[in-house]
């Protein structure tokens, strides 16, 4: 039995069995149940606006989100050095997809196809201008994307797949650095299929290594082609990302 209920039968019955106090109204066993039940009953009136608050705090993150997205869209927009993408680079027609591009343009009988992607391209560049004037060197951001180059005879395509080179500082024994290598080479007929044979750049003998070096750069994919390429990536990337922090900040503006 419950401890209150006890104690409330035993003081009634000390007033009842008492001639120096006043009759009192009998209190039933329903309503001492009644009286036990209302002291046991757990505080409903604590607060329970803890989700309310919740709400608050996104609300709050939300705003302060928005808020340093307009200040970083400007300031990106600033350092934006291009503010429109060319349709054509050295005779390749550029064509945007997303985050794909594709180039292409055609020689004789031959057609010649670059294909990239933005996504996760951009690094910090590795020798950095330094200012005297600034606290800190200013750190360009470029991007450098795996590229695939194919060029295409009748049905029968041969395909090369290059990536940047990230530079060590250090010139070769004549001088000359590349600024890309082959990564993998193939050559297959009609569309690709993962059952084709290729072969990893970096287990070709060196003279064939070097001819096939040649043999891009003398169908225009030398040095200074991806150092434009890589121009262009840049740019599409940077304006991709602008336009990424605009669609985040609509977003948490509803």
């Amino acid at each position: 039995m419950n401890k209150l209920f006890k104690s409330t039968l035993g003081l009634v019955s000390r007033n009842l069995s008492s001639s120096a106090v006043l009759p009192m109204r009998p209190i039933s066993s329903k309503s001492l149940l009644q009286m036990s039940i209302a002291s046991n009953k757990v505080n409903t009136n604590v607060c329970q606006c803890r989700f309310a608050h919740g709400k608050g705090k996104i609300a709050v993150a939300e705003k302060e989100l928005f808020d340093f997205l307009s200040e970083e869209i400007q300031a990106e927009k600033k350092i934006q050095k291009s503010k429109t993408i060319p349709s054509e680079i050295d005779g390749f027609q550029v064509k945007l997809n997303g985050p794909e591009v594709a180039m292409e343009k055609t020689v004789g009988s031959e057609k010649i196809e670059i294909h990239f992607n933005v996504n996760h391209s951009v690094d910090a560049d590795a020798e950095p201008q330094i200012d005297p004037s600034m606290d800190e060197p200013e750190i360009e951001m470029k991007s450098k994307p795996t590229f695939e180059v194919n060029f295409l005879k009748g049905k029968t395509t041969l395909g090369f797949t290059c990536s940047f080179i990230q530079p060590d500082g250090e010139s070769s024994e004549d001088g000359y650095n590349d600024l890309f290598s082959i990564d993998e080479v193939t050559i297959f007929d009609g569309e690709w299929k993962d059952s084709h044979y290729a072969v990893s750049g970096e287990v070709l003998d060196g003279p064939l290594y070097d001819l096939l070096m040649n043999y891009l750069e003398e169908k225009g994919i030398s040095n200074e082609f991806v150092d434009k390429l890589s121009k262009l990536s840049t740019g599409y990337e940077h304006a991709s990302y602008i336009n990424l922090l605009s669609e985040i900040q609509k977003f948490t503006s509803h």
